[in-house]
């Protein structure tokens, strides 16, 4: 402790003079005691989105301040629990904002890892020192496959992890699911909770940091089902909750990215993204800035492949609409291409007229920039006598409902009755939910 005061001091000291200012060496002030002062902790409010995080971590930093404006005075400081639950979909951030986190418990002096003004360093001096304060790990460097040696590993994990920022990432991979009743008896994981239970007590003084990040609905699941004292270290009810970007932070992202790299596309190219963003969200697992990183790497092989068949020398790489999606004036030729994709159905007139009228709607709908899912119908009911064509028309539906951008693709998901009942007791449910959700984008046909 001593040690650290003597560093703050001299970093003061160091401070006052750079400013041509009169300091005493011998004198030893409040905050050299107790730590810099909370409020010039860095903050990452340039990050897209993520209101509620941010919101969180506000609060937390007004606590800290509160308690150093209490020791200031004397006072008992309010206990901070340091360790915190990141749960969201993949993609919004979650171990790029915990690595954020523990820099700011450093600038708060929380951590003795972190001791010092981050700020105050080059780049590359700083990442060296990130690689001090933060460690990330995940649930394979804690499970171990024989006895015991669960234990050893988490207690080893966390012993190398004393004045830092723990980060397990995909932590509800340390419970098995519902996945049956092995899954959930696995020794070896349990082990490994019950040890971070029994290690880490969240109270005050604690010299360590645990982040457990993973997707919402695991690591409910995983807190409902395992060691009931991990809710108690980790306050699940008060996680940083992470959401899923809307368009026009994906679109930030995006422009982001793009500037990163050296890019740019033309605004109609930027439209084409976002509306694909669009569709790719009814998917389960969106992958939100991992799905802007993927949808780039594409308009990379795909403007190659055309800037190649033209001569020249260098230029800017500018994508175009069709660099991002080679059809993508697909919603324009949709009435034309529902005439085609029908032709060879006979009978079916009145269908393709509705079907049309749909799409007309679309088109508006589109133009206001209304949501057209609440508008259109999504759930049909096929009924007539055998060889009517029942089966045909539908496996056309998802290339029609794709053409409209209601869907993320113009597959067709076939599946009988019997693929929705289960064998034994409570198996229906969990079966039809599987199939529903993997059915997500994409049209499902229950013959």
């Amino acid at each position: 402790m001593f040690d650290q005061v003597m560093r703050r001091q001299a970093r003061r000291i160091q401070d006052e003079r750079r400013q041509g200012l009169c300091t005493d060496d011998y004198f030893i002030s409040g905050s050299n005691l107790i730590g810099s002062d909370p409020s010039k902790a860095r903050n990452f409010k340039g990050l897209t989105g993520l209101k509620a995080v941010k919101e969180s971590i506000d609060n937390l930093i007004t606590l800290v301040d509160q308690n150093y404006q209490r020791e200031l005075h004397g006072r008992t400081p309010l206990d901070v629990s340091l360790n915190r639950v990141f749960i969201g979909s993949p993609g919004t951030g979650k171990t790029t904002v915990a690595t954020l986190y523990g820099q700011i418990l450093a600038d708060l002096g929380l951590l003795s890892n972190g001791e010092g003004e981050l700020v105050s360093f080059t780049l590359y001096l700083l990442a060296i020192l990130i690689l001090f304060i933060v460690m990330v790990k995940n649930p394979s460097d804690f499970i171990g496959s024989v006895l015991g040696e669960s234990e050893s590993r988490t207690k080893a994990i966390l012993a190398t992890s004393v004045g830092k920022v723990l980060i397990i990432d995909e932590a509800y991979m340390l419970y098995g699911g519902s996945g049956g009743a092995e899954k959930n008896n696995d020794l070896y994981k349990t082990a490994v909770i019950d040890t971070l239970v029994a290690e880490i007590q969240s109270v005050r003084g604690d010299d360590r940091c645990v982040l457990l990040l993973g997707y919402k609905d695991q690591m409910l699941e995983m807190f409902q089902n395992v060691n009931p004292e991990l809710s108690r270290r980790f306050a699940i009810e008060d996680a940083f909750n992470f959401e899923d970007f809307n368009d026009e932070q994906l679109l930030e992202i995006l422009n982001s990215k793009l500037n990163a790299q050296d890019l740019s596309a033309t605004d109609a190219a930027k439209e084409v993204a976002i509306e694909i963003l669009g569709r790719l969200r009814n998917r389960p697992n969106f992958g939100n800035g991992g799905e802007v990183e993927n949808l780039i790497t594409k308009a990379k092989q795909n403007y190659q492949g055309r800037a190649s068949k033209t001569k020249g020398g260098f230029s800017d790489i500018v994508f175009e609409s069709q660099d991002f999606d080679h059809d993508y004036d697909r919603a324009k030729r949709a009435i034309s291409n529902l005439s085609k994709l029908f032709e060879d159905v006979v009978g079916c007139e009145r269908i393709v007229e509705r079907l049309e009228d749909y799409q007309r709607l679309a088109a508006k709908l589109k133009s206001r920039n209304i949501d057209d899912r609440s508008q259109i119908p999504t759930n049909f009911v096929f009924k007539g006598p055998p060889g009517t064509g029942k089966t045909t028309i539908a496996r056309k539906m998802g290339q029609v409902y794709y053409d409209m951008g209601l869907l993320s693709s113009p597959e067709v998901i076939e599946c009988s009755a019997s693929d929705l009942v289960g064998r034994y007791v409570e198996e229906t449910g969990p079966k039809t939910k599987q199939l529903l959700e993997k059915a997500l984008g994409r049209v499902l046909f229950i013959e």
